[in-house]
């Protein structure tokens, strides 16, 4: 769990810990090879989360990604037009 950072989130006066994590990390950890099917809904954050997979190639290792849009996030046209181009 080295390395690891530690993410205290506030909504409705609920205090929550979360432990945030590279999916290269992940991967390795976990010893994953293959992922059929990867959803990713976690609220804006899939603009780092996709670079992330493909600067690693971890991509490759993905059959399937879902990928929900939101457009309440600043910038998520430009940035859902960046995705797509990957």
């Amino acid at each position: 769990m080295m390395g690891h950072q530690l993410k205290k989130e506030r909504s409705n006066n609920v205090v929550a810990s979360v432990l945030i994590r590279k999916s290269l990390d992940v991967f390795r950890d976990m010893d994953i090879d293959r992922i059929t099917l990867l959803k990713i809904n976690v609220e804006g954050r899939k603009y780092d989360i996709l670079p992330h997979l493909t600067d690693t190639g971890l991509v490759s290792r993905i059959d399937n990604i879902q990928v929900q849009f939101h457009n309440f996030i600043d910038n998520s046209e430009e940035n859902g037009s960046k995705l797509l181009k990957i």
